[in-house]
């Protein structure tokens, strides 16, 4: 992919190469990005299946397994108001994490586990507190691919002054631990989460329509 077709795609508007323009040499065949930000507009529901619900009726405890970017925090924190979220880049360590679980869990409390938890070592030690109380766990696991992710993450970079930048390390590490979620792990139900994202205004749904990405 050209340069400069991405860019002509981001503002609208046709491409041609000099020898397509000047010498009316047939149009090139180019292969678009991997991801396209704007199928994400055509994805209409957040859960999958679409009978799971969101928050449950009793107590559980509830784990995040995505990539950094992926809108693991979004969820949590927007859909999941009545649940104690529990986050690695507050409490600075699993170990915090997971005691901060198991102390809300005895208050009676619902627990999000809103980390990355890409192998079954790290949503083990979860899945021990939910059976030593006996409650539920379900494991939350985002739809969002690698690629939207880090799409995800210059847009963040572009429109919010505060955020502090992901390192592409962090991500590298996600990928090479991630072992995907099964049931045999312990959880009662595992419920795909697509990302659904929300704008403030249609300067901010144009910016992320665009290929941020690749060049």
């Amino acid at each position: 992919m050209l340069q400069g077709e991405l860019f002509a795609l981001n503002i609208g508007v046709p491409f041609a190469t000099p020898e397509m323009f000047f010498n009316g040499e047939p149009e090139g065949k180019f292969e678009l990005p991997e991801f396209k930000p704007s199928e994400v507009f055509k994805v209409k529901g957040l859960l999958d299946p679409i009978t799971s619900k969101l928050v449950s009726d009793s107590q559980e405890i509830v784990i995040m397994v995505g990539f950094p970017g992926s809108g693991k925090s979004f969820v949590s924190t927007n859909h999941m108001r009545d649940y104690v979220r529990v986050n690695r880049d507050t409490l600075g360590s699993w170990q915090k994490c997971v005691a901060k679980c198991e102390a809300e869990v005895k208050l009676k409390k619902c627990v999000v586990v809103d980390n990355t938890n890409p192998d079954r070592e790290s949503r083990a030690r979860y899945v021990q507190v939910a059976n030593k109380y006996n409650i539920p766990i379900r494991c939350f696991l985002m739809s969002t691919s690698y690629k939207q992710a880090r799409h995800n993450e210059v847009y963040r970079q572009l429109t919010e002054t505060k955020h502090k930048p992901i390192n592409e390390m962090v991500v590298n590490s996600y990928k090479s631990k991630y072992t995907e979620p099964c049931l045999d792990e312990g959880f009662s139900e595992i419920v795909k989460v697509n990302f659904l994202p929300k704008f403030s205004n249609d300067e901010q749904k144009k910016l992320y329509s665009m290929y941020l990405l690749d060049k």
